[in-house]
């Protein structure tokens, strides 16, 4: 009894330690983890004022759109919820739920919104917001 119990465990001991099955991650899959970092690091920057930081993560025209809009604060707190990926051609767009709080001038003034980051390229860059940009400070 005792041996028959000894090479069931190092049967199921041996399939065990067999090498698991690698799957290989999609191109759309890569591109969608892609966004959603590059995604958190526009944030990032933009929290941290640092401009150029947020202009290499934008193409020519995307940081251009974006500058036009930024105004200065003192403090922010931005948060993103991704939604969805939508992935056509070469160009892929990222609906981001935010919610974020701005103190200008030691006033605070929360807004929210649902963005479309237009982004090409490879690695990813900004192209566009469409709709509610939360780089935008809310209006007083």
């Amino acid at each position: 009894m005792r041996k028959v119990l000894l090479i069931v465990m190092a049967v199921l001991l041996v399939g065990a330690c067999t090498p698991k099955k690698v799957k290989v991650q999609s191109e759309d899959s890569r591109l969608t983890e892609e966004a959603f970092a590059l995604a958190e690091d526009m944030r990032k920057a933009y929290v941290g004022k640092d401009l150029k930081t947020l202009e290499g993560y934008a193409t020519e025209d995307g940081f251009k759109d974006m500058r036009k809009h930024l105004r200065d604060f003192e403090r922010v707190e931005l948060k993103f919820t991704n939604r969805w990926v939508d992935i056509e051609g070469g160009e892929l767009t990222l609906n981001v739920a935010w919610r974020g709080t701005w103190t200008i001038k030691g006033r605070e003034r929360e807004d929210r919104g649902m963005a479309v980051f237009q982004l090409t390229g490879s690695p990813l860059r900004l192209n566009r917001v469409l709709r509610s940009s939360p780089f935008r400070n809310p209006d007083w």
